[in-house]
């Protein structure tokens, strides 16, 4: 796993007129600690080139803030990933169709990005997330590793009752930012 935890991590997807609903399940020696499911629009190869991310910036840190970095996500785990997931983009796993698209070559899958933002915030939850918004800002090239950060947004001994992880690459850009709440 890209976060060498011990978790098991099981995926479904259906697809349906230019959209998916993708299931993740994320399981922790045998015990479900998280599930999010989401309907997942495509973007064509010109509105794929227009996606450039923001700089992230320390300011958005607050107190109780937690930084992980992620190993490489290597091709094995993106190929891995894009077979459960029964994703046939194959941006995420040849270089020669990620450049027709106008990127520098393979890139991460965006809701891969989200299940380790889930699994991570899972970390300091107290239960299952129950809803999970993602905006994705730039592409994660495959073999890079990625800096999430959590920053909670609960009030008082409820701060992990609400969460937003930032998913930001080695240059620093932002890839993805994920609001979560718990159930």
């Amino acid at each position: 796993a890209p976060l060498g935890t011990e978790r098991e991590v099981a995926v479904s997807q259906s697809l349906t007129d230019g959209a998916a609903r993708v299931s993740i399940q994320s399981k922790r020696r045998g015990t479900r600690v998280g599930v999010l499911v989401t309907p997942v629009g495509f973007l064509a190869h010109d509105q794929l080139r227009t996606i450039k991310g923001a700089t992230f910036s320390q300011r958005l840190v607050t107190p109780g803030s937690v930084e992980i970095t992620s190993a490489p996500i290597e091709q094995a785990i993106s190929q891995k990933y894009v077979s459960l997931a029964h994703d046939d983009n194959p941006i995420h796993i040849d270089d020669e169709a990620a450049k027709s698209a106008g990127l520098a070559g393979a890139v991460v899958p965006g809701m891969l990005l989200c299940a380790l933002s889930e699994a991570v915030f899972a970390e300091y939850g107290t239960a299952s997330a129950e809803e999970i918004k993602t905006r994705f800002m730039a592409a994660v090239p495959v073999g890079e590793a990625v800096r999430l950060v959590v920053v909670p947004r609960g009030k008082g001994d409820h701060q992990w009752a609400h969460g937003r992880v930032f998913c930001v690459r080695e240059d620093g850009m932002i890839a993805a930012i994920t609001d979560i709440s718990i159930a």
